[in-house]
């Protein structure tokens, strides 16, 4: 590849990442206003504390796990299969970890009441988010990464305004339900870009 060429797909790569960010931020921002609205500052409330922990905890069980896949990948490709074998299983264990202590923890010490059920929903799909996003950056599909991150800032607002139009109302299961299925758009516009294919 030639540096004029190099240069311009590391120009469309870097305006990519930040139309992610830029646009995931947007729609977020639009979304929070809409389910304030609906849900009062005690609903926003409760749903922000089931997304705090819910993130430290992802961050916890994926801390390195990510990005020893993204080298795994970008050095040994064919290990792809073997990846997503253990994936899941992965994601299961760990969700019935978060699951038994979180229940552990609420009978112990009583703290804020809030389901612990919807807290393990939102940190598995945030948990296999951010090793799905690993797996596509370790094959080095940036541009697919990119593309699937400004498409899912858009993802979360329209489960939200789905939810609103079948349902006539929202609630704290049924925004978090939505927060459990989209896609993280940050995500791929902050990890470690894969090495070369040995």
């Amino acid at each position: 590849m030639s540096n004029k060429a190099s240069h311009h797909q590391f120009t469309q790569l870097t305006c990519e990442a930040f139309a992610a960010r830029a646009a995931g931020m947007l729609a977020g921002f639009f979304a929070n206003v809409f389910i304030v609205r609906a849900l009062g500052a005690e609903g926003k409330g409760a749903l922000t504390i089931l997304a705090v922990w819910s993130g430290l905890l992802a961050a916890l069980f994926s801390n390195g796990l990510h990005l020893a896949t993204v080298y795994e990948l970008g050095a040994q490709p064919q290990h792809l299969r073997h990846l997503l074998v253990a994936m899941l299983p992965y994601v299961l264990a760990a969700s019935l970890i978060v699951l038994g202590g979180a229940m552990l923890v609420k009978k112990l010490f009583n703290p804020l009441v809030i389901s612990m059920a919807l807290l393990t929903a939102i940190f598995a799909g945030q948990l296999l988010n951010n090793l799905s996003l690993a797996l596509l950056i370790g094959l080095r599909r940036m541009f697919l990464v990119n593309r699937l991150a400004i498409l899912a800032s858009f993802f979360y607002p329209f489960l939200i305004a789905a939810l609103w139009l079948t349902k006539g109302t929202l609630s704290i299961p049924g925004v978090a339900l939505c927060m459990a299925a989209r896609i993280t758009p940050a995500a791929g516009s902050t990890s470690v870009p894969a090495p070369h294919h040995a």
